[in-house]
C-alpha cells in the first residue's frame, strides 16, 4: 500500500515537473515575441526599416553613461555598421554625425526596453533576438570571434 502512494507520488511529482516546464516554455515564447513586437514598433516610430535578410544591431546609449567615453572611442574606429539611437542634447548629437560616419545615428528621447539593454541583435530570418546590457563587452567579443575564426581557417583544430 505504502509502495503504491510512494510511485502515485513521484508520479504526480513528475507530471507537475512537466506541466511547470511547458508553462515556462510558453510564458518565454510570448516575451520573445512581444519583444519582437515592442522592436518593430520602436523602429516603425524612428522610419528604420528592416531588411528581413539581414541580420540588424541597435545601439542604444545615453550620453549620460560612465562608459560614454568608450563607447564613443569604440564607434568612431569601429567598421561594423551599427544603428546608433543616441540620447543627448542637439548639440552633441550633431557632433557625432560626422564622428561616427559608419553608423546610421539617430537622435532619440526614448530608449528600448527601460535603458536595460544597450545592444540588441535582431535577425529576422531565424526570428533571433537577443538583448545584452554592455554593448562595448559583447561587440569586443563577437569582433575576437571573427578574428579567431579567421585566423583558424583551414587548420585543423582538436578540441
Amino acid at each position: 500500500m505504502i509502495d503504491n502512494f510512494i510511485i502515485l507520488l513521484i508520479l504526480l511529482l513528475m507530471l507537475f515537473l512537466l506541466l511547470s516546464l511547458k508553462g515556462v516554455y510558453s510564458i518565454n515564447k510570448k516575451i520573445h515575441s512581444n519583444d519582437i513586437k515592442i522592436l518593430k514598433n520602436f523602429l516603425k516610430n524612428n522610419n528604420l526599416k528592416i531588411d528581413d535578410s539581414n541580420e540588424i544591431k541597435l545601439v542604444f546609449i545615453n550620453y549620460e553613461s560612465s562608459d560614454f567615453k568608450r563607447m564613443d572611442d569604440f564607434l568612431s574606429s569601429s567598421e561594423v555598421k551599427l544603428h546608433v539611437f543616441l540620447k543627448s542634447p542637439t548639440w552633441l548629437f550633431k557632433t557625432k554625425i560626422e564622428k561616427w560616419k559608419n553608423h546610421n545615428l539617430i537622435h532619440t528621447e526614448e530608449i528600448l526596453f527601460e535603458h536595460m539593454y544597450e545592444l540588441i541583435i535582431y535577425d529576422p530570418m531565424n526570428s533571433s533576438f537577443s538583448k545584452h546590457s554592455n554593448f562595448l563587452n559583447t561587440l569586443e567579443c563577437m569582433e575576437a570571434l571573427a578574428v579567431n575564426n579567421e585566423n583558424l581557417k583551414g587548420k585543423k583544430v582538436w578540441i
